[in-house]
């Protein structure tokens, strides 16, 4: 699908899946386009679906057991028990749903079109609530926002455009740096700040993928030299063995520039996306 007038175009990648690609040569700080949601999920957990929905109301009564025995602090997402976590993917699931019954078929087949993670992690069916995990946005009034074409930029961790949330609930796609004709699009889909084991652990519970962009098969590289740094194949061995003390030294060189663009490629700050704080 060519979105002429943005200069991208809707393309399927090998083990990607749906993604954006240039059509043309983008420059630098251009806005691609702003989207409006094409659907709108309010998710706080005061809502009235919470209260008026048994199950939903269940699942909410058990994380208050679970927070007032005093075994996890509510602040710290990140250290959530299981069955917390659990607990509150099920209200989602809730809230999407309702939501999702609302809409024209028209509209629920829109949502649908868009990717579930953990269907396709775990062979099942898609889930309104699995593809607004995937996908949404979330937004200062409680809302998570669906996006048809923006959801298609895949993930990177040195991504060459941003996601910022604009006025009426759009999502601005602007470009990072020149991007090529043919280059695919991506954006961060977490926060770049984290530790690099973070971010695959995030990736992975939230999208279901090990990151294999570019500054991750670096690092992973790094480390297989560390462990053999005179091996006839890294790069600056030339396919000889006995390099004396010139490994390790370029070896340190290697770790240096790849720790500036990893702290280059965090200095952009990018929108949050929805919940986990996909893939697509």
């Amino acid at each position: 699908m060519l979105l002429s007038h943005t200069g991208l175009e809707v393309v399927s990648i090998a083990g990607r899946g749906r993604a954006l690609r240039a059509s043309r040569d983008i420059i630098s700080e251009t806005t691609l386009f702003i989207e409006l949601p094409f659907a709108r999920v309010y998710k706080r957990n005061d809502s009235s679906t919470v209260r008026e929905h048994p199950e939903a109301t269940a699942l909410m009564r058990r994380v208050f057991e679970l927070a007032a025995s005093g075994t996890f602090d509510p602040r710290d997402f990140n250290g959530w028990p299981e069955e917390v976590v659990q607990c509150m993917e099920g209200i989602l699931d809730v809230h999407a749903a309702v939501a999702f019954d609302k809409l024209s078929s028209r509209t629920q087949k829109q949502w649908m079109s868009l990717q579930d993670s953990r269907a396709d992690l775990q062979g099942t069916p898609k889930t309104p609530g699995g593809v607004l995990r995937t996908n949404g946005f979330d937004d200062k009034f409680g809302y998570g926002n669906l996006y048809e074409v923006i959801s298609r930029a895949n993930h990177s961790c040195s991504p060459n455009a941003e996601r910022l949330l604009r006025e009426n609930h759009g999502v601005e796609l602007r470009a990072l740096r020149k991007i090529a004709a043919g280059e695919e699009v991506t954006v961060a889909y977490i926060d770049l700040d984290l530790p690099y084991q973070e971010r695959q652990k995030h990736l992975l519970q939230q999208y279901g993928f090990n990151c294999v962009c570019e500054i991750h098969v670096t690092r992973i590289r790094l480390h297989a030299v560390a462990r053999n740094p005179v091996a006839s194949d890294m790069p600056w061995s030339n396919g000889r063995r006995g390099m004396g003390h010139a490994a390790p030294a370029r070896l340190l060189l290697c770790a240096l520039l790849m720790s500036l663009r990893e702290k280059l490629a965090v200095s952009c700050k990018l929108a949050q996306p929805y919940g986990r704080q996909v893939h697509r």
